[in-house]
């Protein structure tokens, strides 16, 4: 089916993701522990490290060891396309829980909304706070803490309502 196209509209905003920084306290005992191994960091070692620590999973004691690097907030460059008053297009650099992108189609202005992933650069993975009570690969591995992937969908939701008000 042919979409009548009109003008193209983008709005374009840093987003600020909080860090996880809520273990951090559990570094210099990672320190203390990992200090009489001789193995690198690999699987293994994280495994001991994450039984040592008390941790749920090996992939969040080398999240704590990343993050403890980073400063408190991340810069995500964050775009919003639209085609006329029927399409909205918006771009993350990373990859969306399924959770957020159906809550922004669901909720966007348009009549059609896409999510491109993987856009910008490659931050991780970005989940729900319902997804945090989960033991999964995705929520181990992000940077980010609790609640950013619902401040992020209501910042996508406001540039889509933003460009789908100048047409």
């Amino acid at each position: 089916e042919e979409i009548e196209t009109g003008p193209i509209r983008t709005k374009n905003v840093v987003f600020k993701a909080r860090v996880n920084h809520s273990q951090d306290h559990l570094i210099e005992k990672a320190e203390e522990l990992c200090k009489h191994w001789y193995a690198t960091y690999d699987d293994q070692t994280n495994r001991k490290l994450a039984e040592g620590l008390g941790l749920r999973s090996h992939l969040q004691a080398s999240a704590i060891r990343r993050n403890y690097n980073m400063d408190e907030t991340f810069d995500l460059p964050v775009n919003a396309i639209a085609i006329g008053d029927t399409l909205g297009m918006v771009t993350f650099p990373g990859e969306l829980f399924e959770a957020i992108s159906v809550a922004m189609e669901d909720n966007s202005p348009f009549e059609m909304t896409m999510l491109f992933g993987y856009a910008d650069h490659y931050v991780g993975y970005m989940p729900t706070a319902a997804s945090w009570e989960y033991t999964c690969y995705e929520t181990d591995m992000a940077h980010f803490e609790d609640g950013t992937g619902e401040r992020l969908l209501e910042t996508y939701l406001e540039l889509l309502d933003e460009i789908h008000s100048r047409y």
